[in-house]
């Protein structure tokens, strides 16, 4: 059922994500739309811990959990529109440096590394397990409160080391919407230069040595 709901937080993110990008650009958009999903994904575990949360069985934790899951899908899935939209945005700035488009070597490069940090999630969630002697083969509810409260303690530090170095990676990228708008017009000046038609009527350059063409 939390997974179903998050459906809805998708459509909304869509929604939401031009409105971050025309308010706040898209680096300080993105960037505020990623933060905010880290919190908000942390907020109940960090309740718990803290003795603020709802008991079990309540319907107030029911909510809690439902309104955490449709928010943080919310805010992912519009980090995750201002994250492509910025990747075209690269596109285009390498193609004003390169002259080539490398739309395919880069998104390569963005599988490359996804399959390898998910990788190293599991390799990381992995560790944590071990490191808090997390039973083998558990068990609902037959797992020791002071276990879940090690899980916790190690679980949020951890998420906002991953994520807090993937925003501060976020920081390094300077296309603003000036830079941008001089690529674009830049690169149609270059289309349109390429698009002038080639005056047939010109001779032939002569080559080196060769004597000059007799005007008729």
């Amino acid at each position: 059922m939390l997974a179903t709901t998050s459906v809805i937080g998708g459509f909304a993110g869509v929604a939401l994500a031009p409105i971050v990008g025309r308010t706040m650009g898209k680096k300080w958009g993105v960037i505020a739309v990623f933060g905010s999903a880290v919190l908000v994904h942390v907020t109940p575990v960090s309740l718990r811990l803290l003795g603020l949360a709802p008991e079990n069985g309540t319907p107030e934790l029911l909510a809690l959990l439902y309104g955490e899951e449709i928010i943080n899908a919310t805010l992912a899935a519009a980090t995750g529109v201002l994250l492509f939209a910025i990747l075209a945005d690269v596109v285009e700035d390498a193609e004003v440096k390169t002259g080539r488009r490398s739309e395919g070597l880069l998104m390569s490069a963005q599988n490359l590394f996804r399959k390898a940090i998910s990788g190293l999630g599991i390799f990381i969630a992995t560790g944590v397990l071990t490191f808090i002697d997390f039973p083998e083969k558990a068990e609902r509810t037959s797992v020791a409160p002071e276990v879940l409260r090690s899980l916790g303690l190690a679980y949020i530090p951890t998420i906002l080391a991953l994520y807090g170095t993937a925003i501060l990676c976020l920081l390094a990228y300077n296309i603003g919407r000036k830079r941008h708008e001089e690529n674009l017009a830049k690169l149609d000046a270059l289309r349109r230069a390429e698009a002038l038609p080639v005056d047939d009527a010109a001779p032939p350059a002569a080559e080196p040595g060769a004597p000059l063409p007799l005007k008729p």
